[in-house]
């Protein structure tokens, strides 16, 4: 069925190469008729035109690929695993460094010396034509090659640059992005007021050149000042595309696949073939047919310390297979937001994703608590602020209790949404709009732990939480000004900044924290300080604590009996 699909192409391409190859030589079909020679020249144009266009054109490396398919064996086994299909995907790879400044770079390079072969031919220098000497038009097509893609890395840029385009998104903060729905290597547009991203990774090979414009632009926008070392760290990055949007992507997937497990590295890999292998048997119309069926997405999940090694990786591979199953992929929990809400979407909507388009459309949320964490993140650098999936077992009063699939879905659930509707009531408060960045990153990380204790509240029913009831966002939000009151009381007294400390304990005292919690909190900074300082002899050290402490009005037992030189002495001797 794929090869009588190419064939309509082939058709296609192979007419328009053969009119346009005779329209630029100025030949009439009659000439053609009655000039074999003629007619078999504008043959071979037209079908390279054609194999090109189609991606069916020569590639060694390719044939290369076939050949070690062929013979079988481990090496012809592993390389039908991660590569399934070799000439197409390698001809895109191809076609993609043609078309982008690698392509002008070989034109001015390689190609000069190669037309310079064909002109010594024709002047008589050489006896007989190189294999791989090109004329003036084929120099010139793939000279222009590189300029179209060029100018295709330079529209990625631009558009990166007004903030249309997105990249691979791999680092913390693009996790907030994915929650308001970005996607990676995706065009963001409007329609009606609603802001959506649509992916285009599809478009290969115009894809890679476009996408490697657009990280040139991220990695060049993500650098302070000029530093080489940072520039050519930037400039590494830049080739994420290539690899992402090729039959490349299987390569790399397959040698990053031990990268977070012990197991070791051949046998890791071997195990990710074998399943690799095994579901490739699935096909790919019955996970369409699946995704359309199920209005809900859902996700492999292996329980926790079973994820690993090669059972882990088949565990894995066996629940990826099922979300392509129809009536099977709904035994698998949906996959959610950070705020627990499943992943859903309309009928229409499915049939056009997995029956129609190439790419797959997202609804871009402008949601007020993403936005303010992103803000937060941005203006102190609080890795807090990046919402992350809870863990996959939870550990209470020294028990260990590793979750199960439906376990970990109901706490996500609880603990995402008690979130949510906190952090509403917490931003929308007077005390919130009215604190500084640091004390608001405090009180959304109080609001956050406060919800995980509710979520797992739901699945160790004798958990024991605090009922903080309905206005549990009040308290909370003092519990975050104390602790960054406590903490800038430390800074300031760190710093010899007196007048600070006053201020803190002042506005300590205001949110009703006793004298004896406040010299706790300096005694537990100050205590260890201290003694590291006396075992070292680093009198000038000691002299500076002490004169902090004694600033503080509060007596510290650190000369007494059982006092802070006592237990120095007790540790490490006299």
């Amino acid at each position: 069925m794929l090869e009588k699909e190419d064939w309509t192409f082939l058709k296609g391409h192979y007419k328009r190469a053969l009119g346009g190859w005779m329209q630029a030589n100025g030949y009439t079909p009659e000439q053609i008729r009655n000039n074999p020679e003629l007619l078999e020249q504008g043959r071979t144009y037209a079908i390279q035109e054609a194999q090109k266009a189609t991606y069916r054109d020569f590639s060694k490396l390719a044939s290369t690929l076939n050949d070690v398919s062929r013979k079988g064996g481990i090496a012809g086994f592993i390389t039908d695993a991660v590569l399934p299909f070799k000439k197409t995907p390698a001809n895109i790879l191809k076609r993609g460094i043609e078309y982008s400044p690698a392509g002008i770079m070989r034109s001015l390079t390689t190609d000069l010396y190669h037309l310079k072969q064909w002109k010594d031919y024709k002047d008589g220098k050489l006896t007989a034509l190189p294999e791989k000497a090109i004329s003036p038009n084929q120099f010139i097509d793939r000279l222009c090659s590189g300029l179209s893609g060029s100018a295709i890395l330079a529209v990625g840029a631009l558009l990166s640059s007004a903030g249309i385009v997105t990249c691979g998104l791999v680092d913390d903060e693009d996790k907030l992005e994915k929650e308001k729905g970005n996607q990676e290597y995706a065009i963001k547009f409007n329609i009606a007021g609603q802001d959506f991203t649509l992916t285009v990774d599809w478009a290969a090979p115009m894809s890679m050149p476009f996408f490697v414009g657009a990280a040139i632009q991220e990695q060049l926008a993500n650098q302070e000042g000029f530093d080489v070392e940072e520039l050519v760290d930037a400039f590494g990055n830049i080739t994420e595309p290539v690899f992402n949007l090729s039959m490349l992507d299987g390569v790399n997937t397959l040698f990053k696949t031990s990268q977070y497990d012990d197991t070791n590295t051949l046998t890791q890999i071997g195990a990710k073939v074998a399943s690799n292998y095994a579901t490739s048997y699935v096909p790919s119309l019955m996970g369409a047919i699946a995704r359309t069926v199920d209005d809900t997405r859902r996700k492999a999940y292996v329980e926790s310390g079973k994820g690993t090694g090669v059972l882990g990786t088949f565990r894995y591979a066996v629940e990826q297979a099922e979300n392509k199953i129809p009536g099977r992929s709904q035994t698998n929990i949906p996959v959610r937001d950070v705020f627990g809400n499943p992943e859903t979407s309309g009928l229409a909507e499915r049939i056009l994703e997995n029956f129609i388009l190439p790419g797959y459309i997202s609804n871009y949320k402008n949601d007020p608590v993403l936005n303010e964490m992103a803000r937060l993140y941005e203006v102190t650098g609080d890795p807090s602020m990046i919402p992350k999936d809870p863990e996959k077992s939870v550990t209470y009063k020294k028990e260990k209790y590793v979750l199960t699939a439906e376990q970990w879905d109901k706490y996500k659930t609880e603990r995402g949404q008690t979130a949510y509707k906190g952090l509403t009531e917490l931003i929308n408060s007077q005390d919130y709009q009215e604190a500084n960045e640091t004390t608001q990153a405090q009180m959304i990380k109080d609001v956050w732990s406060y919800a995980d204790k509710v979520g797992k509240k739901t699945i160790i029913p004798d958990f024991e939480l605090e009922d903080l009831g309905d206005t549990a966002v009040q308290p909370l939000a003092r519990d975050a000004k104390i602790t960054v009151c406590k903490a800038d009381m430390i800074t300031a007294l760190s710093s010899g900044d007196f007048e600070g400390y006053d201020t803190m304990v002042e506005a300590l005292h205001e949110a009703g924290v006793e004298d004896s919690t406040i010299k706790t909190k300096i005694g537990d900074t100050y205590r260890d300080q201290w003694k590291d300082a006396y075992r070292k002899g680093d009198n000038e050290r000691m002299a500076e604590i002490e004169d902090i402490l004694d600033y503080t009005g509060f007596d510290f037992n650190i000369y007494g009996k059982n006092g802070w030189e006592d237990k120095v002495i007790e540790k490490y001797g006299d």
